[in-house]
C-alpha cells in the first residue's frame, strides 16, 4: 500500500482516503482487484 504525504489533512480527507483503501482491499480479497498496473 502506498500513501501520499499526510502531514496535514482534514478529517474528511482521511475518511475519503481510507474508505478507498478499504474498498480496494475488499475487492482484492474477493478476487476482483481494481486499478491494475501492467
Amino acid at each position: 500500500m502506498l500513501t501520499g504525504h499526510t502531514g496535514y489533512v482534514m478529517r474528511e480527507n482521511y475518511i475519503t482516503g481510507y474508505r478507498g483503501v478499504v474498498e480496494v482491499i475488499k475487492a482484492w480479497l474477493d478476487g476482483e482487484p481494481v486499478r491494475l498496473l501492467n
